[in-house]
């Protein structure tokens, strides 16, 4: 429906989304947060200075029905908890790949990293591969975006704190089979990852992988001299295949 209205619709959106989030439940949270993924892929900039207004509400609603305890032994609860953070991230997806990082950006330090680590958490541990890769796919786009370190003050930190090892500690969990097609693609978007780091910070990622990162995961010379060649000299689909084979070795002699 959203795809026939027009820019008639934006005056009443403020107003209508208001509404929504008064004594919003989570299924109801849940339900909103494709609608406003339509308005902003629909909308674009036109939406933006909304969305600038509103992201942080619907946030931390989301971070409210996540913080909140439930039963471990409640199933229900559990998928219900996964399937609002599935909604979160592609709500925080369809944002930055319809170019509103800026949006993110706008919400303070604090909140912004909090963001961040939501993303890194996201791509390292959550249980579902399809939403481990929409994770670095979402961090991808900001080393693209935010990658020169002047855009966003910090951001260059986060990088070697926060990205590039959730690149390394994502592929060496047990629960990444990767045997399992669709978590090969998520692999694949943590080279693709490693490749726009390397693209934005060149030599100084070198030297952070050869000297700091990759010694501190006990590899051997070899191996890092071997990894550090691919990731500069192969293409996309040439890495990808050495990741898998790299990461099964390395998983085989944890």
């Amino acid at each position: 429906m959203i795809v026939c209205l027009g820019e008639d619709l934006l005056p009443f959106i403020p107003v209508a989304v208001s509404h929504l989030l008064k004594d919003c439940g989570q299924r109801d949270l849940q339900e909103f947060i494709p609608l406003f993924n339509q308005l902003i892929a629909k909308f674009k900039a036109a939406i933006q200075p909304f969305v600038s207004q509103i992201f942080m509400p619907v946030v931390q609603s989301i971070f409210s029905f996540l913080g909140s305890e439930i039963d471990k032994c409640d199933l229900f609860a559990e998928k219900e908890r996964q399937s609002l953070q599935k909604s979160y991230f592609s709500f925080v997806n369809v944002l930055i790949m319809n170019s509103f990082s800026q949006v993110i950006a706008d919400q303070g330090l604090e909140n912004t990293h909090q963001i961040l680590t939501t993303l890194v958490q996201g791509a390292v541990d959550f249980p579902d591969p399809p939403t481990q890769k929409t994770c670095f796919a979402c961090l991808r786009r900001l080393v693209e975006v935010w990658g020169d370190g002047q855009t966003l003050a910090g951001f260059d930190n986060f990088i070697y704190d926060g990205i590039v090892p959730a690149c390394f500690l994502a592929p060496m969990k047990s629960t990444f089979d990767l045997r399992d097609a669709q978590t090969v693609i998520a692999l694949g978007e943590t080279g693709q990852t490693m490749k726009e780091v390397l693209s934005k910070r060149g030599s100084e990622c070198l030297h952070f992988l050869q000297a700091e990162y990759l010694p501190s995961l006990q590899l051997p010379q070899d191996s890092i001299h071997e990894y550090l060649q691919h990731l500069q000299h192969c293409d996309q689909k040439t890495f990808k295949t050495f990741l898998k084979d790299f990461f099964m070795h390395l998983k085989q002699h944890l």
